[in-house]
Formats: structure tokens, sequence, C-alpha cells
């Protein structure tokens, strides 16, 4: 999955935690969807069910509200 990734341009690739999650680190909106597209068709080939997520990096980071 990361090669996978790495190949349709992200910066990164990497398993969140202890699992079962993965997420690559994209430039752009239109990269991240196609790392997410190729990183699915490798589970798709194993067999194994997944979604794909995509979101914005939060720059403003953890806020507490009152």
């Amino acid at each position: 999955m990361k090669n996978a990734a790495m190949e349709a341009s992200a910066l990164g690739c990497s398993i969140s935690g202890s699992g079962p999650s993965v997420f690559a680190l994209c430039k752009d909106e239109k990269t991240a969807i196609e790392s997410g597209r190729k990183m699915k068709e490798i589970m798709d080939q194993m067999g194994i069910a997944s979604n794909i997520y995509t979101s914005p990096i939060n720059h403003s980071g953890p806020q507490i509200r009152e």
C-alpha cells in the first residue's frame, strides 16, 4: 500500500497508531484522492474491505472551547 501511495505522488504513508488505519500525506486533494484509490486497489486485491476518507490538514490544532 505504501508503494502504491508513493507511486501516486503521496509525500508519505504510514500506519495510524496500531492500525487498522493507514494514511497518506499529500500535497493536494487530487493527489490524496489518487493515492487513496491506489491504496484501496491493493486492499481489494487482497479481499479486504476498506473505505477512503480525505480531509484537509488542521493547521490550528486542537482547541478548548468554553
